[in-house]
């Protein structure tokens, strides 16, 4: 009876009919415990069977307690370091991952690889499959060099079951490289993502859109290592593919070209860069409409551009209208409300009008809190603008602790010799020259001139 129950919970599983599959998988969890006993493998074979029957239909609450329950019987019959318990801890943290708690997976994934990494009995593909789960979850927490290491493995082990030209070790290859990005590694990231887009221009069936993906991919990783030249050929080229393939109006279109805007202002060129706002901002407002966070996208980078060339009265208006849709949207989403108060409050800052400024950078404070952890460089940035703020307004004790703030935060984050850390500390030295603490702001003036240079 319940071998019969069994092989037609097998059977819907393998024709991918999940929500179908889970009664005859219930029902072969039960009919093994009377027939065999608590715990017996043909328990432990069905409750596998019931947990991805759940999994595969996102029934992950249901999925969990009996990914759990097959962790334990397969530590009791096989023992802590079998490939059973390693694919089911595996399982587990996927199912945890599912439903965002990456950090209760973390640990769980961290040790079914090591288990199934030193497995004689687990196919090579297998573990591949277990170490992307791990780096993706890595990943999601932060955890990137633990993300890059398990990526390295996968790439190693793809590479010997496939060889080069693979799909699966190209995608590995563009993961990796990813990764790398995120390190601020660029040496190794860039390598890794030519190597990717090389094989895929060579693929005569090629789809193009996916091609033009990769070259902005790469022009994004070109431009942050400042090699704008070639950030600036990537991109054109990913726009005339764009356009070859939908047409030069199209929304996607418009979003390269606010990309290839931003490269030519960090390139210095500034002729170019407002010729590309331009002509991104009229493609958006055609593609999606006036009142569009694609349209607020563009309007908020090119007043940040018109902001660095002095043009205050250009740049503001531009803003007033991205605060505007964002302030019409069903969900703002806080990091970008943030972002558009600060330029705006610093605007209002430049031109004298303190008290419009402090009400912008209070509302990017409550809104950073919202998106933000405390340590992020982005409630530096809130810290460091409300610190000159109450500089400008003779409040020294409050322009001090918003400043020392914003300092041990960009210290942590950037290093104690960036950029970032001698502007703040040329802001502190405001403060503490304001609290009459002539020698404290004579050595933050003095370090911020050995961060800056001559």
């Amino acid at each position: 009876m319940w071998e019969e129950v069994y092989n037609n919970a097998v059977r819907l599983l393998g024709k991918n009919k999940y929500g179908e599959a889970q009664g005859p998988a219930r029902r072969a969890v039960e009919l093994a415990k009377e027939e065999f006993g608590e715990k017996h493998p043909n328990v432990v074979s069905s409750l596998g069977l019931l947990a991805l029957a759940y999994f595969h239909q996102a029934d992950y609450e249901e999925a969990e307690p009996v990914f759990k329950r097959l962790v334990e019987l397969n530590r009791e019959l096989y023992g802590d370091e079998s490939e059973a318990v390693g694919v089911n801890l595996d399982n587990l943290a996927c199912c945890l991952n599912s439903m965002g708690r990456m950090e209760e997976a973390l640990p769980l994934a961290e040790e079914a690889v090591k288990i199934l990494v030193v497995s004689k009995e687990m196919e090579q593909k297998d573990i591949a499959i277990a170490l992307a789960n791990y780096s993706s979850i890595c990943q999601r927490v932060g955890e990137i060099e633990k993300a890059v290491d398990a990526e390295q493995q996968r790439l190693e082990i793809l590479g010997r079951l496939y060889g080069s030209e693979h799909e699966d070790v190209t995608a590995s290859m563009s993961a990796l490289s990813t990764l790398y990005s995120a390190l601020g590694d660029y040496e190794r990231a860039i390598p890794l993502a030519e190597n990717h887009l090389q094989k895929k221009m060579k693929k005569p069936d090629q789809d193009r859109t996916d091609l033009a993906m990769s070259f902005s991919g790469l022009a994004g990783l070109y431009q942050r290592n400042s090699q704008f030249d070639r950030a600036e050929d990537m991109y054109k080229r990913a726009i005339r593919t764009w356009e070859a393939e939908v047409g030069p109006e199209h929304g996607v279109v418009g979003e390269v070209m606010n990309d290839l805007a931003l490269c030519y202002r960090m390139q210095g060129n500034p002729g170019m860069a407002r010729m590309s706002f331009d002509r991104a901002l009229e493609i958006a407002e055609k593609a999606f409409g006036p009142d569009h966070p694609n349209v607020a996208a563009v309007l908020i980078n090119k007043a940040e551009f018109e902001e660095d060339r002095g043009e205050i009265d250009k740049a503001r208006p531009g803003l007033e209208r991205a605060l505007s849709i964002h302030r019409g949207l069903p969900r703002q989403d806080p990091a970008v409300l943030a972002q558009i108060l600060i330029s705006l409050g610093r605007l209002h800052l430049q031109e004298g009008g303190a008290e419009k400024a402090g009400q912008f950078f209070t509302e990017a404070l409550a809104a950073a809190r919202e998106a933000f952890p405390d340590d992020h460089p982005n409630m530096g940035a809130v810290h460091n603008n409300l610190g000159k703020l109450y500089v400008s307004r003779g409040d020294a004790d409050k322009a001090k602790e918003h400043l020392e703030k914003a300092l041990s935060i960009s210290e942590d984050f950037f290093g104690p010799d960036h950029e970032n850390v001698a502007a703040v500390l040329t802001n502190l030295a405001e403060a503490y020259r304001l609290k009459g603490m002539e020698e404290k702001a004579q050595k933050a003036e003095e370090r911020a001139r050995k961060i800056s240079g001559p």
